[in-house]
């Protein structure tokens, strides 16, 4: 996996994971044009995948459910963050969250949400 003493930068672990994302967003953008319900079936489905392999990974290698920094030796927190944060497959459902609400913006791009429902929302949601 991934261990940050063997990369030059080490901050650079997100373009990694974005470009195997986005060579898989043209697939899923193209069933949601061509054939909604497919296209809306895949997404959830990658999506939901790839939330069961994350349980699965964190369980199998007896990790934290969350990385709690000041808990954890210095390797374990390489551990850590090696299989529950850099790994693609963590940001598979976000991502997958995000084609949907933009297929969705961009079918109904006057769509709007009550003013009250707005604020409740930002004041709920960091």
């Amino acid at each position: 996996w991934f261990w940050p003493e063997k990369q030059c930068m080490v901050h650079t672990w997100f373009l990694s994971a974005d470009f195997q994302l986005y060579l898989m967003a043209p697939v899923i953008v193209y069933l949601l044009y061509r054939r909604p319900a497919l296209g809306h079936s895949l997404n959830l489905l990658v999506a939901l995948l790839a939330s069961v392999l994350s349980g699965f990974v964190i369980y199998a290698n007896k990790l934290l459910p969350t990385t709690l920094i000041n808990k954890l030796e210095f390797d374990a927190i390489k551990q850590q963050l090696s299989y529950s944060y850099f790994a693609t497959y963590q940001h598979m459902g976000p991502y997958c969250l995000g084609l949907l609400v933009g297929y969705l913006l961009h079918k109904r791009p006057h769509a709007r949400l009550p003013k009250h429902l707005t604020w409740l929302l930002w004041l709920l949601l960091p």
